[in-house]
């Protein structure tokens, strides 16, 4: 019943190069993980601006394989991702030209030649490619946005935004395309436009997305200074990261990676230390605190955890989620009439959750207010017949107060 506020979902593995386990992104840098979710950027069958193709460039070679073999594209395959992680660009590039050299329109090669001169920090080569790819893939987002990017790098401010608008007007949500035209708004006059930088939207941003743009401007950060000032890439951070967070880029990356790491893997003591080592360099995240508050809760520690929850419900009083979550940690602490005051604000902000419904009825059987939770108890069952059981089985005492009234037979 417990559910944490969670960012985007997992999807399908995304194509590409990859530096242990991170997938090198078109914005020359690298993801936090090779899933596109944690992007937001997904293929979509909008339209985009059509580019015209540019003139491949290709260095003279001493060597160009005579035939196309199973064998050469395993080798080869094998060479660049032990180049790659070696981080030895220079080779990777050779490898993936010579590949070209033979086979020009390869998109694969396409792709990882773009995105490889992006962290190469070549621009004028990156531009090339990233044009010869996304003349035959146009509605691959991800590779819009790094072409935008290398066109905010170029000074291209005009061309870089047509790009992002196009993306937006596809996904409305496209963190790349939104971080790019933060950075073209700032580089352009310090004053950002206002839709640019909703609090909300870098507030609710997933942690492997802060993650992601932690690294972004920790790995780039000479490159953005150079485009936008040191005064401009302070209020970089400070809209997508939070306050202060432009003086410790590199420990603020580390921390949050650290973090996930020690989360994923249930150490909930350790991940606290990296979580408020984030928090004390002034990372600004609703999931950061939702975190912190299960972790909390996972050691035992419920009035932390309440604690945490409380000043996150004063920051983002419209969420329903963080209101539940408040009701649930009173709901495990016994504080029944507190709960259900919690749950019944999770409820009026989003009438729909059938889970909230459900924890508002448990607070009030707790509460000794069965006749008020019957009516949620007996529409739950009509709603969700297969759920509700499932729900109500354990021994707590809010549940066994419904288990033992004379109505509970007549549920199902």
């Amino acid at each position: 019943m417990f559910v944490f506020l969670v960012g985007t979902g997992i999807a399908e593995l995304d194509d590409g190069l990859y530096v242990d386990g991170m997938a090198v992104d078109g914005l020359g840098l690298y993801r936090s993980h090779p899933l596109k979710a944690f992007s937001r950027l997904e293929r979509s069958k909008g339209a985009l601006p059509e580019f015209t193709l540019a003139k491949p460039l290709f260095a003279d070679r001493r060597f160009r394989p005579l035939e196309e073999t199973a064998f050469f594209r395993e080798f080869s395959q094998r060479m660049l991702a032990t180049k790659v992680n070696a981080e030895d660009w220079f080779m990777a590039m050779e490898i993936i030209e010579n590949r070209l050299a033979y086979k020009p329109g390869d998109l694969d090669s396409l792709r990882n030649a773009a995105s490889l001169a992006a962290v190469m920090k070549d621009y004028p080569k990156a531009e090339l490619y990233f044009r010869q790819y996304l003349k035959e893939r146009p509605r691959d987002l991800l590779m819009q946005a790094g072409r935008a990017h290398i066109l905010l790098h170029q000074r291209r401010f005009e061309d870089a935004e047509q790009v992002c608008e196009g993306i937006l007007k596809v996904n409305p949500e496209a963190l790349e395309a939104r971080f790019t035209l933060l950075c073209l708004s700032i580089a352009r006059d310090l004053e950002p436009r206002v839709e640019l930088v909703q609090e909300r939207f870098w507030l609710f941003c997933s942690l492997p997305e802060k993650r992601m743009l932690a690294g972004w401007v920790a790995n780039d950060a000479a490159g953005l200074i150079r485009v936008m000032g040191k005064d401009g890439l302070q209020l970089l951070c400070h809209h997508t990261l939070g306050p202060g967070t432009h003086e410790n880029l590199p420990t603020v990356h580390d921390a949050l990676n650290q973090a996930e790491l020690a989360y994923r893997g249930r150490q909930w003591g350790e991940a606290l230390v990296f979580y408020d080592l984030a928090k004390e360099y002034g990372v600004s995240s609703v999931h950061m605190y939702q975190n912190m508050s299960r972790c909390y809760l996972e050691m035992d520690k419920a009035q932390e955890a309440l604690d945490i929850m409380r000043t996150l419900v004063q920051t983002v009083p419209e969420v329903s989620q963080v209101w539940a979550n408040v009701g649930y940690i009173l709901l495990q602490s016994g504080l029944y009439v507190e709960a259900t005051k919690s749950f019944r604000q999770a409820v009026k902000l989003d009438p729909g959750n059938p889970t909230a419904l459900f924890a508002l009825a448990a607070a009030q059987a707790g509460a000794g207010q069965l006749d008020q939770a019957w009516p949620i108890l007996e529409r739950l069952a009509k709603s969700h017949p297969g759920r509700l059981p499932k729900w109500i089985d354990g021994n707590k005492p809010y549940l066994e107060a419904i288990q033992q009234d004379r109505r509970f037979p007549l549920l199902f």
